[in-house]
């Protein structure tokens, strides 16, 4: 992308994506054929990808199946002038929330911009337009209507959970206390060479890690975000820790585990206890989710601008409702969770400037993908 198009972004949290849109205009292919070779010519100079459908039944399955970053539709059936994209738009966002939805239209009647806003539409787009620099400025606008609205609603969950973490934490905290002294106690009477030395080192140094996690918990549900000094970190080292916590519990379960890692070490800046609790936390849940056993891979890739941490299992898959759910708080499909694990790995990995990506087949399994940007632990290691 020249400079010119950066600038024609109003948003830089776009400028450099390669964004996917869907488009669906039963007159695409008839009399606004044009207008959409236009737009579809024009996106492609931003890098970006216009797939644009005639079919109602396909756009709808598409937008619900496959990953959009916006859906751009058009309110009135040509033949009948029905507002078949209002009911397109309902059906999309009762199972997709966030999605950016655009409405794409000559209807400028008030009733239908109502409706629109009824469904829930991130916004209103009328035609004619002058170019499809209009369009463009549509989908940048909804794409940031949707993360403002995402973040109103995560705040919400935010002040749950802290009245949540308030109430645990002073009893977590003496429990913790509590073992911890004993098992203190324990390691001055017991003899470095005895088989239960070291077991009795990996209950003391959860029991410090958990206190660090309470603490951390009650500074985030504060807004106060993550607590501790970033460090080096191999992280190779941090991954090989916790597969050997987790090492009874994968024999257990009859799993056989892959650790595929670079030559020599992999370093970066973070938080020692963070990144093993996320670690902790997808590891775990790969485990759960082979029920009759299966192969458990970790790798960990350095890349040109990204470190890639893979964790992938031969579980049981993730249908589209749980992974459009996953990284929700307290919410779960275990009888025997409380649904928290997956929203804390996201979190440490967003305050450590990453991402996570998920790809899941059920019956097959799932991959989660972290990936941390070099930029972040430069600067970190550059004190900025």
């Amino acid at each position: 992308m020249g400079e010119i198009d950066k600038k024609e972004i109003f948003y830089a949290s776009i400028a450099n994506r390669k964004l996917r849109v869907l488009f669906w205009d039963d007159g695409a292919e008839g009399q606004y054929k044009t207008l959409f070779t236009e737009i579809k010519l024009g996106f492609e100079k931003y890098g970006w990808e216009a797939l644009i459908l005639t079919e109602k039944g396909e756009a709808v399955r598409l937008a619900l199946e496959e990953n959009f970053d916006a859906v751009v539709l058009d309110l009135l059936h040509d033949s009948d002038k029905k507002p078949v994209g209002l009911d397109m738009l309902k059906e999309i966002r009762l199972k997709k929330p966030f999605l950016p939805l655009v409405i794409f239209t000559i209807a400028l009647e008030m009733v239908y911009v109502q409706s629109g806003m009824r469904g829930d539409v991130s916004y209103y787009l009328t035609k004619p337009i002058k170019s499809y620099h209009d369009v463009i400025r549509a989908v940048e606008v909804a794409i940031e209507r949707e993360k403002t609205k995402e973040k109103l609603i995560q705040d919400r969950y935010f002040s749950s959970l802290g009245k949540l973490a308030a109430g645990v934490a002073h009893f977590v905290k003496n429990s913790l206390w509590n073992i911890n002294s004993r098992v203190q106690m324990m390691l001055e009477e017991t003899n470095k060479e005895d088989k239960h030395y070291e077991l009795l080192q990996t209950i003391k140094r959860r029991c410090d890690d958990t206190n660090k996690f309470v603490l951390s918990l009650l500074q985030y549900a504060r807004r106060g975000g993550i607590s501790g000094e970033k460090k080096e970190l191999n992280i190779v080292e941090i991954t090989s820790d916790v597969l050997r916590l987790l090492d009874q519990e994968i024999k257990n379960a009859s799993i056989s585990k892959d650790l595929q890692v670079a030559k020599g070490e992999v370093k970066l800046m973070g938080i020692e206890f963070e990144l093993k609790e996320a670690f902790l936390n997808l590891i775990k849940n790969a485990i759960e989710a082979m029920t009759s056993g299966g192969k458990l891979s970790i790798e960990v890739v350095p890349g040109d601008k990204y470190l890639s941490i893979k964790v992938s299992d031969t579980g049981v898959g993730m249908s589209q409702e749980v992974l459009e759910n996953l990284f929700m708080p307290f919410y779960t499909t275990k009888v025997d969770s409380i649904g928290f694990g997956l929203f804390d790995t996201q979190r440490i990995v967003q305050k450590h400037g990453g991402e996570i990506k998920i790809k899941s087949e059920e019956g097959k399994g799932s991959t989660f993908t972290i990936n941390i940007p070099y930029k972040e632990i430069e600067e970190v290691a550059n004190g900025n």
